[in-house]
């Protein structure tokens, strides 16, 4: 016997779909077994990708017969590992602490996760170099440059030699290019305002976690 689950239009034995998203990006996933009652798994991970993942962990929980009220409080109960897309508040401004590490697959999710959080303030999006990438580092650079207005950001802050080809590229109204951190730093949080979202992303050797750290040091003493 085949498991087949989904988000498309066709008919797997395991249907899913993105009903709300939070103010903290999180998604509420509808999940629809064949032939039995849909139920909602309010999840506190950012991102519609994870939303695939919980749906995936779903639908095998189903075929082994793990009742829908296990699986929806498995589920909810998970969150985020430290660094990876980790949703942070401070003094009215989430920070979108994906750290850990970063390449362009990763960035362009990253990406589409803070398009999808509703803002009352800024997209702010604070990305350093994306290591690894040899001969095609500079191209990869510039493509994410001229990806980021697509995703409704407003303002771009770059870390690092390569991360200046994202700055470049990048048709937003503000952008700033640093290559040192801590100026960075003080430049981002003298603009924050309650209601914006700030994402924070870079290869794990460019330790952007100090950014982070920065930010919520800065912030929460300003509350």
């Amino acid at each position: 016997t085949s498991l087949t689950f989904g988000m498309t239009a066709r008919t797997p034995n395991v249907h899913g779909k993105v009903v709300a998203i939070s103010e903290s990006g999180y998604p509420t996933l509808r999940v629809k077994e064949r032939g039995k009652r849909a139920f909602d798994i309010k999840l506190s991970v950012a991102g519609e990708h994870n939303a695939h993942n919980a749906l995936a962990a779903a639908a095998i929980g189903l075929a082994v017969k793990i009742s829908a009220k296990d699986v929806v409080e498995a589920l909810e109960a998970f969150v985020a590992a430290n660094k990876r897309m980790q949703v942070i508040k401070v003094n009215g401004i989430i920070v979108l602490n994906d750290t850990y590490n970063s390449n362009p697959d990763s960035t362009l999710v990253a990406l589409a996760t803070l398009r999808s959080i509703a803002s009352r303030g800024k997209k702010i999006v604070v990305l350093a170099d994306m290591l690894e990438l040899g001969a095609a580092a500079v191209n990869e650079h510039r493509l994410i440059g001229e990806s980021i207005a697509k995703h409704g950001v407003q303002a771009l802050w770059t870390f690092g030699p390569l991360s200046r080809s994202t700055h470049d590229a990048a048709t937003v109204a503000i952008k700033h290019h640093f290559e040192d951190k801590q100026q960075l730093c003080a430049d981002l949080a003298g603009v924050l305002a309650p209601g914006d979202v700030v994402l924070v992303k870079g290869s794990r050797s460019m330790k952007m976690e100090e950014v982070v750290a920065y930010l919520q040091d800065r912030l929460s003493k300003a509350a």
